[in-house]
């Protein structure tokens, strides 16, 4: 970067960090920076603090900046704003643009209720402050991304007088419940406030036990009266229609001959990292690699050789581990310790700790549980890291011991296999009652078994406010994951108590159509209640208009073809789906997957989905493998000149055409009747939904 002025290093530094990483999920938690170049990928999260800590080595000032929760669809991401010539520029971790302020994610940003990013130490400036402690804090830059509005939420008791430290809960909808993206706390006048991007949210006021609740529309409300006059117990239910923020997204000016130059930055970066991604272990080369060891079972040599290939770079550490075993004679413990880690664990965990924990565990012996309880004082560390240490001790001293998934708490077994409950506060051991709770379900036509996270969630009353049961996310489709068919259809045990049912049904705008049903759960009784998916009560409507006979360049035996066709040709009469891709960026890697996910139901519809790629080179950088269970009804081309791509944008009034993915759901009359762009999560049931509908 020496020379370079300001903006251009940050655009230098940016495309060396894609050389070292690119794009892939992973799990929640956040790799180092050094870790994310041995594997090679990264989350958005790993992405950035990867970036900024290259920005910073460099003396370029740079900060994560983050969307807790997405307003008009689900999950969230992370990004880099880097300071230049006075000013905070933005731009997508590892995802190189010509210029600044550029990113897949400007229109989501746009439709954004909250952005948050933290500063070292204690901050004076004009942002408007979200948390301070005594290492950091955190600050609002939404207006950086979005049009805001202010609103102030005045809070009382029952007899009207303000609360003073009442706590302020400011909610998004996201994956079927309202999650937390801001906590205030009201001043001696009972008011908080907050700046926030012009949409709706949930507004939870609590203290003492007590709650109050209600929706708030930033931009058309300013300010908000909330009555701490609920308690808990009560059973009622009731609907709330929650309105995005609508786009409004500013693109900077990119020239042809800019993104050209870039694409080839690109694709020669692509290749490096290809090339270091080619050094790492295929099975092959793992069973090689564990030919000079003491032969085992076939099983263990391929839980071996799995660990081995997906430890990515750090393939030689689990090696080395595995010699390290030898030598001390644990060989036959390596392969159990092993397992119990994730995978993200075999990327970047160090000898050193496995070593320590293969070889200085001391033998489990009887003890004092409640010794660890006091131990684990809360008085030193925060809960979690409480939680987490007393656990790991109570293991480490033969005491079984967990984190229950579900319900967050912590837990221990006795020799007689009681399983107790960890009151930190009393140091004393609590079995919870317990009861059934079952839910009927009405199944509308597109969602015959709701998902818990897709369509709904449950959460349990403490101390004013709700906390979110945990159930596993797994693939659905493969039996895993928890829907209404295997958790409340036939009953479900939960701790007796306050809960809450939250249901959304997420339209195509972005809206949400939400149900909430407070309920309670007795000891020893079967609860039952009703699981709600409201529907919209506008039937499929006609949105636009395409022309059915648009042609493209099809793909034949994987070659694109010197001949065009039209999609009427291609599909035959009839309603179809186009989309028009954008290659290895994340909003259509979701966008595919969620279609892959609802493969099986595409293909029972039967029509044809013409996916487009922007140009040949696009089409080069695609593998359809990395998206299983894409239904075979897909016919694949190349959008000629990007008209197809154009047309859409104009016809469908779109703000930018160069956002994608595109998709619409047409017929041979040329009526568009559903429409999306960009980044969309649960895509695959917003088409299926309108599917169903027409």
């Amino acid at each position: 970067v020496k020379g370079l002025s300001m903006k251009d290093a940050i655009l230098e530094v940016n495309h060396w960090c894609h050389e070292k990483v690119v794009y892939r999920p992973s799990d929640a938690r956040t790799s180092s920076p050094l870790a994310s170049v041995k594997t090679a990928y990264g989350r958005c999260g790993e992405e950035s603090t990867f970036t900024v800590a290259a920005l910073r080595s460099v003396g370029i000032p740079a900060r994560q900046v983050y969307t807790p929760r997405w307003a008009h669809t689900d999950d969230n991401h992370a990004w880099v704003e880097a300071w230049a010539d006075g000013e905070w520029y933005f731009f997508g971790a590892c995802e190189p643009e010509p210029v600044l302020n550029l990113g897949w994610f400007n229109a989501p940003a746009s439709r954004g209720m909250l952005m948050h990013t933290k500063v070292f130490g204690r901050y004076n400036g004009p942002e408007e402050i979200m948390l301070e402690t005594p290492n950091y804090t955190e600050i609002n830059v939404i207006g950086n991304y979005a049009p805001t509005a202010k609103a102030v939420v005045t809070v009382t008791d029952a007899n009207g007088k303000p609360v003073s430290g009442a706590k302020v809960d400011f909610k998004v909808y996201n994956y079927a419940e309202f999650y937390t993206v801001a906590t205030k706390y009201t001043g001696t006048d009972g008011r908080a406030s907050l700046t926030a991007g012009k949409g709706d949210m949930l507004v939870w006021a609590s203290a003492g036990g007590a709650f109050g609740f209600s929706k708030l529309s930033f931009g058309k409300e300013d300010t908000l009266n909330l009555v701490l006059d609920k308690k808990g117990g009560e059973a009622y239910t009731l609907d709330l229609d929650i309105t995005p923020p609508v786009e409004g997204a500013n693109l900077p000016e990119v020239t042809p001959e800019q993104r050209a130059e870039n694409d080839l930055r690109l694709a020669k970066e692509d290749s490096i990292r290809n090339a270091y991604v080619a050094t790492m272990l295929t099975e092959e080369r793992a069973k090689t690699a564990l030919a000079s060891f003491q032969q085992e079972g076939i099983a263990d040599t391929e839980q071996f050789v799995k660990m081995l290939v997906a430890s990515r770079g750090n393939y030689q550490t689990l090696l080395d581990f595995r010699k390290s075993a030898t030598e001390c004679d644990r060989e036959g413990l390596a392969l159990p310790l092993l397992q119990q880690l994730s995978a993200k664990d075999w990327r970047d965990v160090s000898l050193e700790v496995l070593e320590d924990h293969l070889k200085n565990a001391p033998d489990p012996q009887e003890t004092d549980l409640w010794a660890c309880a006091e131990i684990a004082n809360p008085r030193v560390a925060d809960e979690k890291s409480r939680d987490i240490f007393f656990v790991a001790m109570a293991r480490t001293l033969g005491i079984p011991a967990r984190i229950d998934k579900v319900t967050g708490k912590v837990q221990y077994t006795d020799k007689e296999g009681h399983t107790f409950d960890v009151n930190f506060s009393t140091s004393s051991p609590v079995q919870a009652t317990t009861g059934i709770l079952r839910a009927a379900y009405k199944p509308i036509a597109s969602l015959p078994d709701p998902k818990y996270y897709s369509h709904f969630t449950l959460s349990k009353f403490k101390d004013g406010v709700f906390q979110l049961l945990n159930y596993d996310e797994g693939d659905v489709d493969m039996g895993k994951g928890a829907t209404w068919a295997n958790l409340l259809k036939n009953g479900a045990k939960l701790d007796s108590g306050y809960y809450m049912l939250v249901t959304g049904s997420r339209m195509a705008s972005g809206a949400v159509l939400s149900n909430i049903t407070f309920f309670n759960v007795k000891p020893e009784a079967t609860t039952d209640i009703e699981l709600v998916m409201r529907e919209s009560k506008e039937q499929v409507q006609v949105i636009g208009n395409f022309d059915s006979e648009s042609l493209y360049r099809p793909l034949g035996d994987e070659e694109i073809q010197s001949t065009s066709q039209s999609i009427l040709q291609t599909c035959g009469r009839g309603y179809f789906v186009v989309g028009v891709l954008g290659v290895g960026q994340e909003p259509t890697n979701h966008a595919l997957r969620d279609i892959a996910a609802l493969g099986s139901e595409f293909e029972k519809w039967g029509r044809k989905i013409v996916l487009l790629f922007p140009s040949e080179e696009q089409y080069k950088k695609f593998h359809p493998a990395e998206f299983q269970g894409l239904p075979s009804t897909i016919a694949y081309g190349v959008d000629i000149d990007n008209r197809i791509q154009n047309q859409i944008a104009k016809s469908m009034n779109l703000s930018n055409s160069d956002i994608l993915p595109m998709f619409i759901i047409a017929d041979t009359f040329n009526r568009v009747v559903f429409v999306s762009q960009g980044y969309t999560i649960g895509l695959g049931e917003q088409l299926m939904k309108t599917i169903h509908g027409l």
